[in-house]
């Protein structure tokens, strides 16, 4: 997974075609943005590591709150996101900030779809995790 990630933020910044002077905003959202996936990557195993004690005990209430939690989560490293990609953002051109939010997109989108109230679709109960073959 780690290695996505970082053909994703290096496509993001080619796909930008950075000015020199653009650059030196750069980093601080490189930092985040990989800050970022570092943290979803160890909730994606913890929550991996717990589903089949999830599933067992179907309880969908605690499933809701589950699901609330993690979009509570998700709004703080949007705000982060945006806090830190801001600079860059505001100095880039009109067809750069075009670019910029097709190619942001890209960064996370395979970790933000497919959750249903607190259980995770790759969640095969009746297969041993085979979590490095994913």
């Amino acid at each position: 997974m780690a290695a996505f990630t970082d053909a994703r933020i290096a496509a993001l910044k080619v796909g930008l075609k950075l000015t020199a002077a653009q650059e030196k905003n750069w980093p601080a959202l490189e930092s985040t943005l990989r800050d970022v996936a570092k943290d979803r990557a160890a909730r994606t195993l913890e929550w991996r590591q717990n589903a089949k004690d999830r599933h067992e005990k179907g309880d969908v209430i605690e499933g809701l709150r589950l699901r609330a939690k993690g979009l509570s989560t998700r709004s703080v490293e949007l705000e982060k996101i945006a806090d830190a990609a801001k600079p860059l953002y505001d100095n880039l051109d009109d067809s750069q900030k075009l670019r910029f939010g097709v190619l942001l997109h890209e960064v996370f989108k395979h970790h933000d779809h497919q959750w249903h109230w607190g259980m995770h679709p790759d969640e095969h109960l009746d297969e041993p995790d085979d979590a490095e073959n994913k």
